[in-house]
């Protein structure tokens, strides 16, 4: 299951109102706005969907003023890369967990501690109420917080049953670039290895890893299944995914001040929204 606090649908809404309130991008140029947008998931996965149907219709509404140009499957690179690239100005935009945004806020990693929130509901209430804090730690280090999808529950799948903790010692365990995962899988008795997820399907045939952790959408899109067929609905993580602004791009966004383009962008990232 996957939810936004921070709906697609409202941020394309901003971008098309705030952007091309003078009828031309930037203030008369002939060449369109371009948000470049890095989704680390295959464009079949929820996040791919709703971020594809965002560029659709930014575009689409702004009559061509505004463009979306997303990038799937972590094609840039891994989520350090993404967060990276907002963060010096190679993409405007992206979604990220603690394999990101932990490097430079290494708080946000608390809300993917595993086994430490029961359901989304709570996830998201505990998000909610630290946001305040979250924005100023996340603009000291260059980013804008629009919002956030919530993620979860991750789950094992893996080349043999899994039905209790004895059948996880030893296994070589897929987990996210993120120290936090490694220790946690370690803890287990299993062997955390750091892979990106794209090399997974390949470690699962090979032999290289035994399982692996991941959401429903990421384990399905992946088509895992076919070379690991034992699930085992554990839900050790239901995380946050920070939708994120680079800071400058975001201040460039009303080079004069604080006007009603971040404005209007703020307000429609912070709306509460409906499931994805």
């Amino acid at each position: 299951m996957t939810r936004a606090r921070a709906v697609p649908a409202a941020l394309l809404a901003a971008i098309c109102l705030v952007l091309t309130a003078c009828g031309s991008p930037a203030g008369g140029d002939t060449d369109p706005v371009v948000i470049r947008y890095g989704n680390i998931y295959p464009a079949s996965t929820t996040f791919g969907k709703a971020v594809d149907r965002m560029a659709e219709l930014v575009e689409e509404r702004s009559d061509g003023a505004v463009r979306m140009d997303v990038f799937h499957s972590g094609s840039l690179g891994s989520e350090q890369t993404h967060i990276e690239g907002v963060r010096e100005g190679s993409l405007e935009m992206a979604h990220t967990g603690t394999a990101g945004i932990a490097l430079f806020v290494p708080e946000t990693a608390l809300f993917e501690r595993w086994y430490a929130f029961d359901g989304l509901d709570a996830l998201a209430g505990a998000f909610d109420e630290a946001t305040p804090l979250l924005e100023r730690m996340y603009a000291d280090k260059g980013f804008t917080l629009l919002g956030t999808f919530y993620n979860g529950p991750r789950t094992l799948i893996a080349t043999s049953p899994i039905r209790s903790l004895g059948d996880v010692q030893g296994k070589q365990l897929r987990v996210p670039g993120s120290d936090l995962y490694v220790r946690m899988a370690n803890g287990l008795g299993a062997r955390g290895v750091s892979m990106p997820l794209g090399d997974a399907f390949t470690g699962l045939q090979t032999g290289t890893i035994d399982a692996l952790e991941g959401s429903p959408d990421d384990l399905s899109s992946g088509g895992y299944g076919s070379v690991a067929p034992y699930l085992t609905l554990d839900e050790h993580v239901y995380h946050p995914l920070s939708i994120v602004y680079g800071s400058d791009a975001w201040e460039a966004l009303d080079p004069a001040g604080p006007g009603r383009r971040r404005r209007g962008l703020g307000r429609a990232a912070r709306r509460p929204g409906t499931g994805q």
